[in-house]
């Protein structure tokens, strides 16, 4: 959606805007990932990346099996530009955002929560499981059947703001001139992964029915944050200059001593960066 908020000459149209997706993922097990428990055909020595798993496993899925998850996100954007300055805004929450950074690159879960005699994890015929996400198992349920675990996304949410304030229109400078291309951004942003998802990933009051596994697939890491401000000079058409003070942060869950900073212990890690450079525009 494209508005004009702000009337005045050169103030470009506000804007709306919402995105999002929806899409599966599937993990294919082959059944040579798995050696049955038997007296005639365990496999001895055991070979790399497979596990032992029952007969009556196997009898459930002779031919392998699939775990799959679902990867989804909503997001909304909002610019609005007037003469005295512009915000740009934008929301989002999904689930299995590791592609996108906005999960602390957390993706799914393995949640065998409810099972008995957990097996696995098995390797699949895409290499995982990877360090991030869940491992793909065997479980049986309540009613004795045999099932491949659930997978479930980690979600995650958050976004950022940022006020640009257009210094040289505020001094009335001479378009034309020497001092025409003054700018101040001022961001803020929030990355956060969903702390009850975070918990049971990290198999924190999510285990097995029998104890024998936890739910698994998350790492440690809760938050990402950042404040920045940035100072631009445009000094014609083609470069510009920018000086830019930022913090960026990363801050583990249940306030887990992930890092030493200065000699102690902390829960959370601090980038304080100082920038300058052109940047060049052809």
């Amino acid at each position: 959606m494209s508005f004009q908020l702000d009337k005045a000459k050169g103030v470009a149209p506000a804007q709306i805007s919402l995105a999002g997706f929806h899409s599966r993922r599937t993990s294919i097990v082959p059944n040579g990932s798995y050696c049955l428990v038997t007296a005639t055909q365990t496999c001895t020595p055991l070979p790399a990346n497979e596990t032992l798993i029952p007969a009556a496993y196997n009898d459930a899925f002779p031919n392998g099996f699939q775990a799959s998850s679902t990867q989804w996100g909503g997001q909304i954007v909002a610019q609005l530009p007037t003469r005295w300055f512009t915000l740009v805004a934008t929301a989002y929450k999904g689930g299995d955002l590791r592609f996108y950074f906005g999960g602390q690159i957390n993706g799914f879960f393995t949640d065998v929560s409810g099972l008995t005699n957990v097996v696995g994890p098995f390797s699949t015929a895409d290499g995982g499981p990877l360090a991030a996400q869940g491992g793909t198992v065997l479980g049986t349920n309540s009613a004795g059947a045999v099932v491949v675990a659930p997978q479930k996304p980690v979600q995650a949410f958050g976004g950022f703001i940022q006020l640009g304030l257009p210094l040289s229109r505020w001094f009335n400078a001479n378009p034309q001139g020497h001092n025409a291309g003054w700018q101040l951004h001022f961001t803020i942003g929030k990355d956060q992964v969903v702390h009850s998802d975070q918990d049971r990933a990290n198999g924190v009051g999510c285990a097995a029915a029998d104890g024998s596994a936890k739910c698994n697939g998350g790492l440690p890491m809760s938050m990402g944050k950042s404040a920045i401000g940035t100072l631009y000079y445009k000094f014609n058409n083609w470069c510009s200059f920018g000086f830019e003070q930022s913090v960026y942060a990363t801050r583990g869950f249940d306030h887990i001593l992930l890092y030493t900073i200065a000699g102690q212990p902390s829960n959370e890690w601090q980038d304080h960066r100082t920038e300058f450079g052109p940047i060049f525009t052809f």
